[in-house]
């Protein structure tokens, strides 16, 4: 199989995904995966298949580890959410399994001030379909059409693949009253 296609939105995301890793040095991994272009993260130099493409980035400054988080919490007066081990269900682009959010928003203001002009960013010319996504998440239901188990904040996961826009965003993960996780724009 070729090395898959890079286009510039893959490089935004790409840039994107180095970011996070500023401080170590980091091998980001670009293959297809079952149509998308996924971005693996590697810590050590992995071997190079000819079906992949391998960008080296460089820690440029040498940090001291941060303090580590120890307890986040946040809640509804029916329920806790442990933010550190947030349970991500299976074929949500992430394996199943517990993350550790690394942000959060529960209000609409902080959606439309953060969020939207981040993801707007990152997704360019695909903005307008993510920022409608985003604007619908955490929007008051009315009454009659009430949800039973509504949303009340977004989570962002540090995960370790990045992937090409689909019906969902890969990093954005709704919580919902009954502390169920799951993706921004699965349904």
């Amino acid at each position: 199989m070729p090395q898959p296609v890079i286009d510039y939105d893959t490089f935004r995301r790409v840039a994107e995904t180095a970011s996070a890793y500023r401080y170590q040095d980091t091998w980001l991994v670009v293959e297809e995966d079952a149509g998308h272009l996924v971005i693996k993260v590697h810590h050590e130099s992995p071997p190079k298949p000819y079906d992949e493409c391998v960008v080296f980035c460089v820690a440029r400054v040498p940090y001291p580890p941060s303090p580590k988080v120890v307890v986040a919490v946040i809640g509804t007066e029916n329920s806790t959410v442990d933010l550190l081990h947030l349970e991500v269900p299976d074929a949500q682009l992430l394996p199943a399994g517990r993350y550790a959010a690394d942000a959060v928003f529960w209000s609409q203001s902080a959606v439309e001030k953060f969020v939207i002009p981040y993801y707007a960013s990152v997704y360019g010319d695909h903005a307008d379909a993510i920022v409608h996504k985003l604007l619908d998440v955490l929007k008051p239901i009315p009454l009659e059409g009430s949800e039973s188990d509504p949303a009340f904040a977004i989570a962002h996961l540090p995960a370790s693949e990045y992937v090409t826009l689909d019906e969902a965003l890969p990093h954005l993960f709704l919580i919902r009253q009954s502390g169920r996780v799951e993706r921004v724009g699965k349904r």
